[in-house]
């Protein structure tokens, strides 16, 4: 890319942080972007073009400018924030949230492959984030190495990614031009996850960009992408009509489940794979979906190319393919006009944009006869693998209630016109996202990625801010005198005034979860000495006063488990087991002069949980699992009480607010409630835009959405009692008698001062 000014449409620029075909990404800082709020220069990642030379190529940049303005809506912390979009000095550029973090080919270059779990859960928050994109009737398209990136800040012990770059599928049209641009890097790199409906110049849906997805989850997996080539006509071809190595992907029978949701996700037909991203990841955990079941693929066998489908994508992949030479037939478009079944609403407001047909490098011209015979021929239906029988039966769902036992859930009537809360005050406290508000007294703590910051809870004037400079914070925790916060170590400062009081960098440091007890006790996952382990410390010195860690049956505390506590019992949930402690329970003195639990109270299997769900009733243990289900347990012995399926919980992990009288879950699809006894639901609120916050105090429960939106409703009746319009995309909430305190993935935070009565 040629040289730029220090200074770019507005923008301080620094440090270069990657580059693809078409643009280079820089850290940059501007004091202009939003004059109207202060807090000073503002950290973006800055997106900018090479120069647009010919109106082709200002054609497209057009094209881009109204994806990339499109992507804007998109509030989703699996999609980067776009916050600017704009033209300067013939170059297109995007500003997007500045987070910490690399491209998916900067970590696999050190990293070299992934564990599939931790691949899999690298890649959750990618694809919600698509999937909320394609219910916006907006696709990516040019899913790579370079617009995947990955946090490099620790969350709960495994790290998160995120797409970036959309419209950027227009701008590389016109380097495909040639020959020579095609096969030269970074070209080919950018091309590695390209889908066979995109270079066969077709209709695109979702499908497309899942596609994309099973090549990275491969990648991670393997070390290696699906195909790999030495020019682009080879490896258009390999997309086109290759069968991936799939069957040689961890190879040992326990990952079945990974193979099969490989090979159904890298299916050349769009139509035989699954039904959205997260579906994608679902099949690759072993899970099955409610009503969806994934398209069996032999793994032995390739499914072969259809005719039609195409976008923006499909217009710069023919431009690609222009020079070389061999039209390819159009005869089995058939197939891919067909009504499709079983992929559920997904896409269903989507724009399909036709596109012309594209030639194909002769390579592949003597095999496109027999491919198109072989694509009429399908693959018989299956299921994906089921989950165990004892964790099923654990987690057994009941949808409904047994005659005689509970009335029947009712939907509130409908609200009448409830009055308007109002904006006390919106401040800035940070240039990324608000991942926690509380608060505390006369005194607000919010924690975002990078800072710790105290708030005045009357007027929002900023009492102290700590900078953290050694790793992302995921949270904050306030005890009586102090702010307890993780980042790469472990530290607390005081509440009155920010200062440090203690930090903790030993190997015993918890890295994962951290919670906080009614009983002044902090409790933490740690890495251990040889094993993960839970650890208790006293917050006031943060020295540790117990640890333990499960031995028994092979089980062992996982280092991203979820922890819940009180005053008589510690549960611990991860992926195949909840576990309970006593912390005033026996304790032993290991060799090493530490303090240890001797054993766990009791230990049950639990399928596929939300390990974050964890929650304690006086009586229970609650949890919510992947399959949609919100589950109780007893708390002397860990019995399954009951499990009931609520909507919503399936597609992300859903907030559960418990209380004596009722259970809170908020989802995002709406809020329900649960009878803690019997599971039995009492009513429920439908979302009117994605929920993405929810709190509850006393008899009120708030609601935030992606659009900012804030509802209150009465917890006894699902009455709405007021809404206001916060921030736009809420990622945190706290309730205290003074009013509703609201945090926002731009890093502000606005009080609500609910209506008088």
């Amino acid at each position: 890319m040629q040289e730029l000014e220090a200074t770019f449409a507005g923008y301080q620029l620094h440090d270069a942080l990657s580059q693809d075909a078409v643009s280079t990404v820089y850290r940059a800082t501007t004091r202009s972007f939003d004059a109207t709020r202060p807090g000073g220069p503002r950290t973006v990642a800055l997106l900018i073009s090479e120069p647009l030379i010919s109106e082709t190529d200002r054609r497209q940049a057009r094209v881009f400018q109204r994806k990339a303005t499109a992507a804007m809506d998109v509030n989703h912390p699996g999609v980067a924030l776009v916050l600017d979009v704009g033209t300067s000095d013939d170059r297109v550029y995007m500003a997007t949230a500045w987070r910490e973090s690399v491209t998916l080919e900067q970590m696999l270059s050190s990293r070299w492959q992934l564990p599939p779990d931790d691949a899999i859960a690298l890649l959750e928050l990618l694809a919600e984030g698509l999937d909320i994109a394609h219910d916006a009737g907006l696709l990516h398209g040019a899913l790579s190495t370079k617009t995947i990136r990955v946090r490099t800040g620790e969350m709960g012990g495994s790290r998160d990614a995120f797409v970036t770059g959309f419209g950027i599928d227009a701008l590389l049209a016109q380097r495909l031009g040639s020959k020579r641009q095609r096969d030269s890097s970074p070209v080919l790199d950018d091309l590695l996850y390209v889908a066979p409906e995109q270079l066969r110049g077709d209709m695109l849906d979702p499908a497309t960009d899942q596609y994309a997805l099973a090549c990275a989850l491969y990648h991670c997996v393997s070390g290696q992408p699906p195909f790999v080539r030495d020019t682009a006509s080879a490896l258009f071809g390999a997309h086109l009509f290759a069968r991936p190595r799939v069957a040689d992907v961890l190879a040992a029978d326990s990952n079945h489940a990974l193979r099969s949701a490989l090979a159904t996700g890298l299916a050349k037909r769009p139509e035989d794979r699954h039904g959205s991203c997260i579906r994608l990841l679902r099949a690759a955990l072993g899970e099955q979906d409610g009503d969806y079941a994934a398209p069996a693929v032999t793994l032995s066998t390739a499914a072969a190319p259809s005719g039609a489908v195409g976008n923006g994508v499909g217009e710069w992949m023919a431009a690609g393919m222009a020079a070389t030479g061999t039209t390819l037939s159009r005869a089995g478009s058939g197939l891919a006009a067909r009504a499709r079944t079983g992929r559920g609403s997904l896409g269903s407001g989507l724009r399909h944009v036709p596109t012309p047909a594209i030639t194909v490098a002769a390579l592949v011209a003597g095999a496109v006869l027999a491919l198109i015979i072989i694509g009429l021929l399908r693959s018989d239906p299956g299921s994906p693998t089921s989950q165990g029988d004892d964790a099923a039966a654990a987690n057994a769902v009941v949808d409904e209630p047994q005659p005689g036992t509970a009335p029947e859930p009712e939907s509130p009537p409908e609200p009448e016109p409830s009055p308007s809360a109002v904006i006390d005050w919106n401040q800035t406290v940070a240039d990324a996202a608000v991942s926690s508000v509380t608060a505390s007294g006369d005194e607000v703590i919010v924690a975002t990625e990078n800072r710790v910051v105290a708030l005045d809870g009357d007027s929002g004037a900023p009492r102290w801010r700590r900078v953290v400079d050694d790793g992302t914070v995921e949270r904050s925790i306030v005890t009586d005198d102090s702010v307890v916060y993780r980042s790469s170590q472990l530290h607390s400062v005081a509440l009155a005034d920010g200062e440090p009081r203690w930090s903790r960098n030993d190997q015993y440091t918890p890295t994962g979860s951290l919670t906080a007890v009614s009983g002044g006790l902090l409790y933490g996952m740690g890495p251990g000495l040889n094993m993960p382990e839970l650890t208790a410390m006293d917050p006031e010195a943060g020295e540790e006063l117990w640890h333990f860690h499960h031995s028994a049956d092979d089980v062992h505390v996982m280092p991203n488990a979820g922890v819940a506590a009180d005053d008589n019992l510690v549960a611990i949930l991860q992926r195949g087991s909840l576990f309970a402690i006593d912390p005033n329970g026996e304790l032993i003195t290991t060799s090493l002069n530490r303090r240890e639990i001797a054993n766990a109270k009791w230990r049950v299997d639990v399928a596929r949980p939300w390990v974050s769900s964890v929650t304690l009733l006086p009586d229970a243990v609650l949890l919510a699992t992947r399959t949609g289900a919100v589950c109780s347990h007893a708390l002397r012995d860990g019995a399954s009480q009951w499990c009931r399926r609520v909507d919503g919980v399936a597609d992300r992990q859903p907030t559960l607010l418990p209380g004596s009288d009722l259970i809170i879950v908020a989802t995002p699809a709406g809020v329900v409630t649960l009878d803690p006894s019997t599971g039995v639901q009492q009513w429920d609120v439908p979302a009117q835009a994605r929920i993405s916050a929810a709190a509850r105090r006393g008899d009120t429960v708030v609601t935030g959405d992606a659009e900012g939106t804030i509802r209150a409703f009465a917890v006894a009746s699902g009455q709405q009692l007021w809404q206001t319009t916060g921030p736009t995309g809420i990622t945190a909430l706290s309730i205290t008698a003074d009013g509703v305190y609201a945090g926002a993935l731009d890093g502000t935070v606005a009080r609500v001062r609910p209506p008088p009565g």
